[in-house]
């Protein structure tokens, strides 16, 4: 069984938020330019540190909720949109920058 949407779409092309995704997780290219190179580096490390910080957050979170503090107020919000926003200045950055050989 295929669980991929676009095939059974009928279409080869990738989803676009999943080609998003894919590229900020895949390993950086050593073939790139130095300074873009850096700067896809630096997204990855702020995406996968700032996302291990959310997630356990929320873990915190949903425990106190357990334990009967309640789910007053999502304060791993304070952590998760900083890093959703450096995420997309980053990437908007490299998308910017023009290819040079690659």
């Amino acid at each position: 069984m295929s669980y991929d949407n676009d095939a059974s779409r009928g279409g080869t092309a990738p989803h676009p938020f999943r080609a998003l995704v894919t590229d900020i997780v895949r390993p950086v290219r050593h073939d790139l330019d130095p300074a873009r190179r850096r700067l896809l580096v630096a997204r990855q490390v702020v995406v996968l540190a700032g996302t291990a910080m959310t997630l356990v957050q929320v873990i915190v979170w949903l425990m106190i909720a357990i334990l009967g503090g309640g789910l007053r107020e999502p304060w791993w919000l304070w952590t998760a949109i900083p890093v959703a926003l450096a995420t997309g200045v980053l990437t908007g950055i490299d998308r910017c920058l023009p290819d040079r050989g690659e």
